[in-house]
């Protein structure tokens, strides 16, 4: 409760110094709209044009984060449980791991076209990176003395992923959500802003393109509001359960 509290009035302070330093004219605000420019602004937008915006970007987000996510958090299970598998794809994967998701855009563009197939594969490869790195970090170090208690109650294969394995790692199953979320929406804006006819990064670049400051803040506003909310969700289907080692 003493979080959100202090989390309103951190809110609360930035927006009325914002205001300040515009209505003082420290700011212009043909530059930095205003926050009561930037409502009375999205009162003249056209609802279903922003939430079809919105809906394109977030099901962009949902497709390449849940395809990236799983496949990072697979492979990353069996490199981590398998030495001879690590071993065998270590090598292209650690050449592959430091190119940026953005890198791969106009590639993207090229195989995929401009339309979601682009943006899923963007946003998939990154967030498939950070959950195979912090799976198999969470898998190396894992306590074996949990691993061999599963086995003499009988686990094995799936099942000792299931009930051991699994539970043991959601530490960083969590961070890699929650990297993996920034790191959708980085790879999404830019994409959408690159090659799009529809997002939120469309929405920020038409803004641009038009010279309207207001439209470009209220397509940041939307971005980062809607990241928090699907990191906040993406946190609370990882969130550790009491009876997380019951065998």
């Amino acid at each position: 409760m003493r979080s959100i509290v202090a989390g309103t009035i951190g809110v609360i302070a930035t927006i009325f110094v914002w205001w300040l330093l515009v209505a003082s004219g420290t700011v212009d605000d043909r530059i930095l709209p205003g926050p009561f420019q930037l409502v009375s602004r999205a009162m003249t937008l056209d609802g279903g044009e922003v939430a079809l915006h919105l809906g394109t970007s977030l099901q962009r987000v949902i497709a390449g984060g849940l395809v990236g996510g799983i496949l990072g958090l697979i492979f990353g299970i069996l490199i981590g449980w398998n030495d001879r598998l690590r071993a065998v794809l270590n090598l292209p994967l650690e050449l592959l791991r430091p190119i940026p998701p953005l890198a791969w855009i106009p590639l993207a563009i090229i195989w995929f076209g401009t339309g979601n197939g682009s943006k899923v594969f963007v946003i998939g490869l990154g967030c498939f990176f950070v959950m195979l790195t912090n799976t198999e970090k969470g898998i190396r170090e894992l306590n074996r003395a949990l691993i061999r208690q599963g086995r003499s109650y009988g686990l094995s294969g799936f099942s000792l992923i299931r009930h051991v394995v699994f539970p043991g790692i959601r530490p960083e199953i969590m961070v890699g959500a929650s990297i993996s979320t920034s790191l959708a929406f980085a790879s999404l804006v830019a994409a959408e802003i690159l090659g799009a006819d529809a997002g939120l990064g469309y929405l920020l670049m038409r803004g641009r393109m038009d010279g309207d400051f207001a439209i470009m803040f209220i397509a940041i506003g939307l971005i980062a509001g809607l990241a928090y909310v699907v990191d906040l969700l993406a946190r609370k289907l990882i969130v550790p359960h009491r009876d997380a080692y019951d065998l």
